[in-house]
Protein backbone atom coordinates (compact mmCIF):
# COMPACT_ATOMS: atom_id res chain seq x y z
CA UNK A 1 0.00 0.00 0.00
CA UNK A 2 1.24 3.53 -0.79
CA UNK A 3 0.46 6.95 0.69
CA UNK A 4 -1.66 9.10 -1.62
CA UNK A 5 -0.01 12.29 -0.32
CA UNK A 6 3.74 11.56 -0.40
CA UNK A 7 3.85 8.29 -2.35
CA UNK A 8 5.92 6.35 0.20
CA UNK A 9 5.24 2.72 0.96
CA UNK A 10 3.20 2.14 4.10
CA UNK A 11 2.47 -1.14 5.88
CA UNK A 12 -0.92 -2.76 5.36
CA UNK A 13 -3.40 -1.82 8.05
CA UNK A 14 -1.65 1.44 8.99
CA UNK A 15 -3.90 4.39 9.83
CA UNK A 16 -1.24 7.08 9.24
CA UNK A 17 1.69 7.38 6.85
CA UNK A 18 5.01 6.98 8.74
CA UNK A 19 6.70 9.50 6.41
CA UNK A 20 4.30 12.45 6.18
CA UNK A 21 1.72 11.62 8.87
CA UNK A 22 -1.27 11.83 6.51
CA UNK A 23 -4.32 9.76 7.38
CA UNK A 24 -4.60 6.60 5.28
CA UNK A 25 -7.88 5.76 3.62
CA UNK A 26 -7.59 2.07 2.72
CA UNK A 27 -10.55 2.19 0.32
CA UNK A 28 -8.88 4.81 -1.90
CA UNK A 29 -5.35 3.49 -1.52
CA UNK A 30 -5.44 0.31 -3.56
CA UNK A 31 -2.50 1.34 -5.73
CA UNK A 32 -0.06 4.20 -5.95
CA UNK A 33 -1.30 5.74 -9.14
CA UNK A 34 -4.97 6.44 -8.27
CA UNK A 35 -5.15 8.55 -11.42
CA UNK A 36 -2.67 11.06 -10.02
CA UNK A 37 0.10 10.20 -12.44
CA UNK A 38 -1.32 9.58 -15.89
CA UNK A 39 1.35 8.47 -18.31
CA UNK A 40 1.61 6.36 -21.39
CA UNK A 41 3.94 3.94 -19.62
CA UNK A 42 1.49 3.45 -16.76
CA UNK A 43 -1.40 2.84 -19.13
CA UNK A 44 0.49 0.71 -21.63
CA UNK A 45 2.32 -1.62 -19.25
CA UNK A 46 0.15 -1.37 -16.16
CA UNK A 47 2.92 0.11 -13.98
CA UNK A 48 1.87 2.06 -10.92
CA UNK A 49 4.96 4.25 -10.57
CA UNK A 50 5.02 8.02 -10.23
CA UNK A 51 6.60 10.01 -13.06
CA UNK A 52 10.38 10.39 -12.90
CA UNK A 53 11.62 13.42 -11.06
CA UNK A 54 15.37 14.00 -11.21
CA UNK A 55 17.26 14.12 -7.94
CA UNK A 56 18.91 17.49 -7.48
CA UNK A 57 21.89 18.15 -5.26
CA UNK A 58 21.10 19.92 -2.03
CA UNK A 59 21.41 23.66 -2.27
CA UNK A 60 23.65 25.26 0.32
CA UNK A 61 25.96 28.27 0.47
CA UNK A 62 29.49 27.27 -0.43
CA UNK A 63 32.63 29.18 0.57
CA UNK A 64 34.64 27.45 -2.15
CA UNK A 65 32.54 29.04 -4.88
CA UNK A 66 32.78 32.39 -3.10
CA UNK A 67 36.60 32.16 -3.19
CA UNK A 68 36.54 30.97 -6.81
CA UNK A 69 34.40 33.98 -7.75
CA UNK A 70 36.68 36.24 -5.74
CA UNK A 71 39.82 35.29 -7.68
CA UNK A 72 38.08 34.69 -11.01
CA UNK A 73 35.07 37.04 -11.16
CA UNK A 74 34.06 35.99 -14.67
CA UNK A 75 33.78 32.35 -13.56
CA UNK A 76 31.74 33.39 -10.51
CA UNK A 77 29.41 35.44 -12.70
CA UNK A 78 28.92 32.54 -15.11
CA UNK A 79 28.18 30.15 -12.23
CA UNK A 80 25.69 32.65 -10.83
CA UNK A 81 23.93 32.82 -14.20
CA UNK A 82 23.80 29.03 -14.51
CA UNK A 83 22.63 28.28 -10.96
CA UNK A 84 20.41 31.24 -10.07
CA UNK A 85 17.13 29.37 -10.72
CA UNK A 86 18.01 25.80 -9.69
CA UNK A 87 20.47 26.33 -6.81
CA UNK A 88 19.90 29.88 -5.52
CA UNK A 89 22.03 29.65 -2.36
CA UNK A 90 25.03 28.22 -4.20
CA UNK A 91 24.53 30.82 -6.96
CA UNK A 92 24.45 33.57 -4.35
CA UNK A 93 27.83 32.43 -3.00
CA UNK A 94 29.40 32.47 -6.48
CA UNK A 95 27.77 35.83 -7.27
CA UNK A 96 29.00 37.40 -4.02
CA UNK A 97 32.51 36.23 -4.77
CA UNK A 98 32.33 37.65 -8.29
CA UNK A 99 31.00 40.99 -7.05
CA UNK A 100 33.63 41.29 -4.32
CA UNK A 101 36.32 40.21 -6.80
CA UNK A 102 35.30 42.89 -9.30
CA UNK A 103 35.26 45.53 -6.55
CA UNK A 104 38.75 44.51 -5.40
CA UNK A 105 40.13 44.53 -8.97
CA UNK A 106 38.62 47.95 -9.66
CA UNK A 107 40.04 49.24 -6.36
CA UNK A 108 43.50 47.90 -7.19
CA UNK A 109 43.41 49.47 -10.66
CA UNK A 110 42.28 52.84 -9.23
CA UNK A 111 45.04 52.69 -6.61
CA UNK A 112 47.66 51.97 -9.30
CA UNK A 113 46.37 54.84 -11.47
CA UNK A 114 46.41 57.19 -8.48
CA UNK A 115 49.96 56.19 -7.54
CA UNK A 116 51.12 56.64 -11.15
CA UNK A 117 49.50 60.09 -11.28
CA UNK A 118 51.24 61.08 -8.05
CA UNK A 119 54.64 59.87 -9.28
CA UNK A 120 54.25 61.48 -12.71
CA UNK A 121 53.05 64.70 -11.13
CA UNK A 122 55.94 64.67 -8.69
CA UNK A 123 58.43 64.00 -11.48
CA UNK A 124 57.17 66.81 -13.72
CA UNK A 125 56.67 69.17 -10.79
CA UNK A 126 60.21 68.70 -9.49
CA UNK A 127 61.71 69.07 -13.00
CA UNK A 128 59.88 72.35 -13.47
CA UNK A 129 60.91 73.57 -10.02
CA UNK A 130 64.62 72.89 -10.60
CA UNK A 131 64.64 74.40 -14.09
CA UNK A 132 64.39 77.96 -12.66
CA UNK A 133 67.73 77.77 -10.87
Amino acid sequence: MFCTKCGKSIPDGAKFCPECGAAVNAANNTNFNNGQYPSVQNQQYGYNYPPYTPVRPTDAPNAGFLVLGLFFPLVGFILWLVWRDELPLRAKSAGKGALIGVCIWVGIILLIVLCMAIFVGAAFGSAHYYSHW
